[in-house]
């Protein structure tokens, strides 16, 4: 997490603590990498570049859906069908910054976490069965990446 983020919302919200997090390490950033790539049947040691430009190409874009006007991201996931688990993951880049934080508190302290017109960001749950991609201009789309198996 940006450290800028957590100084901001220190300033904003005296006397609370950020919500609590922990940084992807390194190994695990490369196996959701390898993991998201399988699921999009590409090669597992495919660029992150390539990853989210097929994630792009891929998700559902939501015409109403802003994240700039109260976005609510567990209303997203249960009207798309998708079940996340108690934590996400938030990627800020191409996959080797990623955060682990609850779903609670991402959602309630969104806004405190996502700053539009600079964060590109993918949300998802170790399952990786399904991503919100929230651009910086607030526009939000989703992808399942479920495997017939599995959802």
């Amino acid at each position: 997490m940006d450290s800028t983020k957590i100084e901001n919302f220190s300033r904003e919200h005296p006397g609370f603590e950020f919500p609590q997090f922990t940084s992807v390490t390194p190994d695990d950033c490369a196996q959701v990498r390898s993991s998201i790539a399988g699921r999009l049947g590409l090669k597992a040691q495919s660029e992150p570049l390539e990853l989210l430009e097929t994630l792009q190409a891929r998700a559902k874009y939501f015409s109403g859906v802003n994240a700039e006007q109260e976005f609510d991201l567990l209303g997203l996931t249960s009207e798309l069908g998708f079940m996340p688990h108690a934590d996400v993951l938030v990627n800020w880049h191409r996959f080797d910054q990623i955060d682990r934080l609850a779903l609670s508190d991402f959602s309630e302290y969104f806004d405190d976490i996502w700053y539009p017109g600079s964060d590109d960001i993918e949300v998802f749950d170790e399952s990786v069965d399904w991503l919100v991609l929230v651009r910086h201009d607030g526009v939000v789309s989703a992808v399942s990446l479920c495997r017939p198996d599995r959802c």
